[in-house]
């Protein structure tokens, strides 16, 4: 049996309702509850764990083999953790593509879920309403951009804490917890076939003035998050 047929039979035995079957994967409907970016994120991950669940079984067992091997089982739990983040990296990455498209009034529908890939997960939009491709391109590059961003800041002062309190012994496993949680969103980020990256290139390529559009709609996103349009429109009512 192929390793694509092999996972269909798993995915059959474990189909809910709401979901539908494509080639070398399925279609997995939104619920109507999950309407902000954390819960997205939950559910992302507890779809990925369920649906990717003989992947997990195997790199545990893999872990766990090579520390009984070498007498350390602070390598089996440091390996399992850092593939926890690893996945749960790819629900925070759609979860961004989901929080970002709200800016426009674009909803997310479902995820399209392929298991023997690397990521294996995607979002799908709503066709009820066309999206500008301006506007696209934005959703798209929020993907792995957000998350660079928020690592980025979040490192920066974990390791101004850690200097302060005099703590290098760690600075290694938050290093390595970075690495691991930003490998999908760089791996994103590169003009590869597929990638996010690669559909904002080409489209930059072809409108060299989006670029400045682009950068300016993060700094936007983040200012709406922040709470300062808030305090701004406060302010000046």
């Amino acid at each position: 049996m192929s390793k694509e047929n092999y996972y269909l039979v798993l995915i059959i035995l474990r189909k809910g309702k709401d979901v539908i079957l494509i080639s070398r994967g399925l279609i997995i409907s939104k619920p109507k509850n999950i309407n902000n970016g954390f819960k997205f994120t939950i559910w992302v991950t507890c779809l990925i764990h369920r649906y990717h669940f003989p992947i997990i079984i195997l790199e545990a067992i893999i872990a766990s083999v090579i520390g009984l091997i070498i007498k350390n089982f602070t390598f089996t739990l440091a390996m399992i953790m850092l593939m926890e983040v690893f996945y749960f990296s790819i629900a925070f990455h759609e979860a961004c593509h989901m929080s970002f498209a709200k800016i426009f009034d674009v909803e997310v529908v479902s995820v399209s879920y392929k298991p023997y890939t690397i990521a294996g997960i995607r979002t799908n939009f709503s066709r009820d309403r066309k999206i500008a491709p301006d506007d696209l391109m934005a959703i798209l590059f929020a993907g792995p951009a957000l998350p660079i961003c928020i690592v980025a800041f979040l490192a920066i002062i974990i390791k101004i804490i850690f200097r302060i309190i005099g703590i290098d012994v760690m600075q290694i496993g938050v290093f390595a917890v970075c690495v691991m949680f930003l490998y999908i969103d760089l791996l994103s980020l590169l003009p590869i076939k597929g990638t996010d990256g690669q559909r904002v290139y080409a489209y930059i390529l072809k409108n060299p003035r989006y670029l400045k559009i682009l950068f300016g709609t993060i700094g936007y996103y983040f200012y709406v998050r922040s709470g300062f349009e808030k305090i701004y429109d406060r302010n000046n009512s």
